[in-house]
């Protein structure tokens, strides 16, 4: 059985017909108005169409897109449209309604158009104190350990700029108790402090800013010695100026600094992130505790997924291995497109062409328990197909350390997040994403690639050197 109107890849429909056993054709309801796309129609489950049944007047709603196709209305309360202005008012008139119905929460569900409208209902809700769940979950960022999570992340990849750290303390999310010990200096007053210190960006500016302060505080005591005042209240911002300096210090400490290739640990990044987000993470609600233990273990997990020792799971299948004498093999891969010499150049391809050296790697080590001394020397891909002509090509097997420092400066792509599209126009002809790229978007990367000030593609410069 196959879910209805489900319209599958060319490929997965001609697999799924081939299957041997009975095949279960499930019903679906006719909606008027909603026909399927021809295309969609060809690759999609095969369904029987049953004529809905419309018996109360929420059943109308399956005449959205044909109006004139719907029967009169049976005026019998199963179904009210009302207007709002807006989205909030929207999601109020229906909480309303349900408090005057008076039903069980528990057999109430509201149905949401998207994601925002259930966020919305369930912030409205918390406010009732109506106890209420969200099937898709609570996002992390509707809790204040979320939102702090996001605005360090920011702060840090910003260049820890003053700024940055001025809206995190001031944001209500942030509770650190390192500050307390300094005579009761709130997020706000450490905000405040941090405009009147100067600072400007670096981890090099809030040492330097903020121990000028508290020496500025601290002469304005002595000089008003003989007013208990206002020396009482200069010693106290000396004080605070000390404190909020002492715990920047310890939060950037525990960032760990670049190395000299530019890089950090993602163990030790997000080690920082787990500590700073457990020491100051404000946690007024039951939710903000629940989402400070889910991002704490969600770090964890990072850490562990992503060590010291990058791990990358591979998935592939083979196609032939040859035995070309003794202890020596090569890997097959069967090509069903055309072959055109020119673009199989080089032997990695910028990245792009990987198999031969996996594949080779694989092997090896899947020959090793029947041939001790098994060696694979390289690798052919096969074009068998009339478009193929019957060419191969033959690619020597790269040394170990090669396809290391390849699939390495691919999990650097992989790990900025930044995936820069072809800087050929001939690589564009059997892109599936070709209209996602406006007209100038070839020369476009081109020059970002080439511009040195653009470090983040850095990672995408080393992988397309592999030629």
């Amino acid at each position: 059985m196959e879910l209805p109107d489900t319209p599958w890849s060319p490929l997965v429909r001609s697999f799924l017909d081939a299957l041997p056993g009975t095949r279960v054709r499930p019903q679906a309801l006719e909606l008027d108005g909603l026909p399927l796309p021809a295309r969609a129609a060809r690759l999609a489950a095969f369904v029987d169409r049953v004529a809905a049944r419309t018996t109360t007047d929420a059943g109308l709603l399956r005449f959205l897109q044909s109006p004139r196709s719907a029967p009169k209305p049976r005026k019998d309360d199963s179904l009210d449209v009302f207007h709002a202005g807006g989205r909030d008012a929207e999601v109020d008139e229906v909480l309303r309604r349900i408090f005057a119905a008076g039903h069980p929460l528990d057999r109430v569900e509201v149905v949401c158009a998207s994601s925002e409208y259930a966020i919305l209902a369930w912030e409205r809700a918390q406010r009732l104190g109506w106890r209420v769940t969200v099937s898709e979950g609570i996002p992390a960022v509707m809790a204040r350990p979320g939102r702090l999570l996001l605005r360090y992340c920011e702060w840090v990849a910003g260049g820890f700029q003053s700024a940055d750290l001025r809206r995190l303390l001031q944001s209500g999310d942030c509770a650190p108790d390192a500050l307390e010990p300094s005579g009761g200096l709130t997020p706000g007053q450490a905000a405040r402090l941090l405009l009147k210190a100067e600072g400007t960006w670096g981890r090099d500016t809030y040492a330097p800013s903020l121990a000028a302060l508290a020496a500025r505080y601290a002469k304005e005591a002595d000089r008003f010695e003989d007013s208990a005042g206002e020396h009482q209240w200069n010693t106290r911002k000396a004080a605070q100026a000390r404190s909020l300096g002492a715990w920047i210090d310890g939060v950037l400490t525990a960032i760990p600094a670049p190395a000299a290739d530019n890089l950090v640990a993602v163990r030790e990044v997000s080690a920082a992130a787990a500590a700073f987000l457990a020491a100051n993470a404000s946690r007024a609600s039951g939710l903000d505790a629940l989402a400070a233990v889910a991002l704490g273990a969600a770090l964890a997990d990072l850490a562990d997924a992503l060590g010291e020792k990058r791990r990358i799971q591979l998935h592939g299948q083979i196609d032939r291995i040859n035995r070309l004498g003794p202890g020596e093999y090569e890997v097959a891969d069967y090509k069903t497109g055309g072959f055109w010499a020119p673009d199989w150049k080089g032997e990695f391809a910028g990245g792009t062409r990987l198999q031969h050296a996996i594949y080779g790697a694989a092997a090896a080590a899947l020959l090793k328990p029947v041939d001790a001394k098994a060696r694979v020397t390289g690798a052919r891909y096969l074009f068998p197909a009339v478009k193929g002509r019957g060419r191969h090509k033959s690619i020597p097997a790269p040394p170990k350390g090669k396809l290391v420092e390849v699939l390495g400066d691919l999990a650097d792509v992989m790990g900025t997040g930044v995936f820069a599209s072809a800087d050929d126009a001939d690589k564009c002809t059997w892109c599936e994403f070709a209209p996602a790229c406006h007209p100038d978007a070839v020369d476009e990367v081109s020059e970002k690639l080439e511009n040195p000030d653009n470090t983040v593609l850095e990672p995408c410069r080393r992988l397309r050197r592999h030629v």
